[in-house]
């Protein structure tokens, strides 16, 4: 396996025989989406799109981990490598990622990279390093916080899928269509930059800056218009009012943004969009639909999502303090008295502070 920057075998715990990790920069090289769908699990956060996005819209630094057999990759650990002046270096895998477990075969399953990773993190002068999904630490490591997916498994024929959705949700689906909304996918950055504007909305909503303008515009040129993404927007007599951005690979797809205009909450225009989508994925033939990270205390939102015949599960995330060598489980905390001062901040001002901010808080 060609790298970059080769570190020969590295003893540790549980490595077997004739394996040998490396570290190598992925956006260079054309082989790597090839290389990580090798492993079912692999997603959108996993692909050289999603790496690029974040290192040319971030300035974030690739730092890959790959273990390897007999020229075969049996492991896969990406990270992006933060260097702030106000939130300090490390290494996370990866920042603005819901989930990005490391990628394990059988063969590898029973190593653990945590003294390899507290070797390489120090060298670096990384504070800690984080990691968003589970597998490839030791067995005392104990999680920053844990967070519930929601993950529906597409059919052929989405009428299928609707039969198994909760009837609410159903229900809900069809008073939209009643209502006149109108639901487009499309990949045209015209979309993107409505979705753009509906984002601002939701974000002064919630009290948090909007992310920058110009990570939306990378996104579209390194996904959607290569046809990794799709961007559905619903409309009620030619307006916007509901949009979300879609991400594919490897068969497997990621509602990964929503935004909508909340006067038109009420008309269910949300659940009609994404049942478009559904069904858009059913006809392409992929496997399954990740709803996305959603914090055990947010019981409405589970509610949301369950209705829609998912399966759910539990994903931790790990942090490492690499001053003390312990793993961090205080969790995160948010300031509701943050919250409130971005909400009522103007719409230029908010977008500005996510312009300047953002890349030092991934």
């Amino acid at each position: 396996m060609e790298t970059d920057k080769r570190l020969g075998t590295v003893s540790v715990t549980g490595m077997p025989a004739g394996v040998e990790l490396f570290v190598l920069d992925p956006t260079t090289r054309d082989d790597w989406d090839t290389m990580v769908s090798v492993f079912p699990e692999a997603s959108f956060f996993h692909s050289r799109a999603w790496l690029k996005v974040l290192e040319r819209s971030y300035g974030y630094r690739p730092v890959l981990l790959v273990g390897s057999c007999r020229e075969e990759p049996v492991l896969i650990l990406p990270f992006l490598e933060i260097r702030s002046p106000l939130t300090g270096c490390r290494g996370v895998s990866l920042p603005f990622s819901d989930h990005c477990p490391p990628l394990i075969s059988k063969t590898a399953q029973k190593i653990q990279v945590e003294e390899f990773l507290t070797s390489l993190g120090r060298e670096k002068g990384w504070k800690y390093f984080e990691i968003r999904g589970d597998g490839a630490l030791s067995d005392g490591a104990r999680p920053l916080t844990s967070y519930l997916f929601h993950t529906l498994n597409l059919e052929p024929d989405a009428s299928v899928l609707f039969k198994q959705f909760r009837k609410g949700t159903r229900s809900t689906i069809k008073k939209a269509q009643r209502e006149g909304i109108v639901v487009v996918g499309d990949r045209a950055w015209s979309s993107m930059a409505e979705f753009y504007r509906l984002h601002c909305l939701t974000r002064k909503k919630h009290g948090v800056p909007p992310q920058p303008l110009a990570f939306f515009k990378e996104l579209h040129k390194q996904a959607i218009e290569q046809g990794s993404g799709l961007v559905v927007t619903a409309y009620l007599k030619g307006k916007s009012i509901a949009a979300g951005v879609f991400l594919e690979f490897n068969g497997a797809v990621i509602y990964k943004y929503g935004a909508s205009d909340t006067r038109y909450q009420r008309l269910g225009a949300n659940d009609l969009l994404l049942f478009h989508a559904i069904s858009h994925y059913c006809e392409r033939g992929c496997r399954t639909l990740d709803f996305g990270r959603t914090s055990p205390a947010n019981e409405g939102l589970a509610r949301f999502k369950s209705g829609w015949g998912t399966s759910v599960r539990t994903v931790n995330y790990f942090r490492k303090n690499l001053g003390t060598g312990k793993f961090i489980s205080k969790g995160y905390e948010k300031s509701t008295l943050i919250n409130s001062v971005f909400a009522h901040l103007p719409a230029g001002a908010s977008r500005f502070v996510g312009k300047k901010l953002y890349k030092h808080f991934g």
